[in-house]
C-alpha cells in the first residue's frame, strides 16, 4: 500500500468485512463487463480466454511461492481479459484499480490456489456462455465463480450471493 508522506509498506491482511466488500465489488464489475462482453466478444478474444484457461489447467502449483505466483498471474490475466471484452476502458480501469488479485494473495498465500480443476470448469462455463451469447448462463457462471472464491474464506455471502 502507499500512503502520502509515508511511502510504501506491506498491506495489512484484509479483514473478513473487507474481503466480503472486495468480492461484492468484483461481482458488480465482472457481471457488468460480462453483460457488455456478451454482445461484443470477438472469436479471437474468446480464443485468448480459452488459451489462458488451458494454461491454468495444465500447470501444477503447489503451495510454494513460484507456483502460487504463477497461478495468481494466470488467473488475473483471465479476469482482466474477461473484463476487457466489454470494450469499456473506464470499466477495465475500475477492475485494475480494485486490485483483487493482489489483495487476495496475502490471505491465500501458503494454502495454494485451491481447487484449480473447479476454477477451470467455472472459467469454461463463462467462456462457453460468452461464445454462445447466452446472457442468463453468463450471469449464472460469473456469479457462481465469484461465490466459489468467496467460499474459500468461510464468509457468509450475505450481500454477495444472489447475483
Amino acid at each position: 500500500t502507499y500512503e502520502r508522506n509515508k511511502g510504501y509498506q506491506v498491506a495489512a491482511r484484509p479483514t473478513p468485512e473487507e474481503l466480503e466488500r472486495l468480492f461484492e465489488a468484483r461481482l458488480v464489475i465482472e457481471l457488468g463487463a460480462a453483460k457488455l462482453a456478451a454482445g461484443r466478444a470477438h472469436p479471437e478474444a474468446i480464443a485468448r480466454l480459452k488459451s489462458i484457461n488451458r494454461r491454468i489447467a495444465r500447470s501444477s502449483y503447489g503451495t510454494n511461492f513460484e507456483g502460487f505466483r504463477d497461478f495468481i498471474t494466470l488467473n488475473e490475466r483471465f479476469h482482466i481479459e474477461l473484463v476487457a471484452l466489454a470494450d469499456n476502458p473506464p470499466l477495465a480501469d475500475a477492475y485494475r484499480r480494485l486490485g483483487y488479485h493482489q489483495k487476495i494473495a496475502r490471505p491465500t498465500y501458503g494454502r495454494g490456489p485451491g481447487d484449480v480443476k473447479r476454477f477451470v470448469r467455472e472459467h469454461d462455463a463463462i467462456v462457453n456462455a460468452l461464445e454462445h451469447g447466452d446472457h442468463d448462463a453468463l450471469h449464472r457462471a460469473v456469479s457462481a465463480h465469484i461465490a466459489s472464491g468467496l467460499e474459500r474464506f468461510d464468509l457468509a455471502p450475505s450481500t454477495t450471493a444472489g447475483g
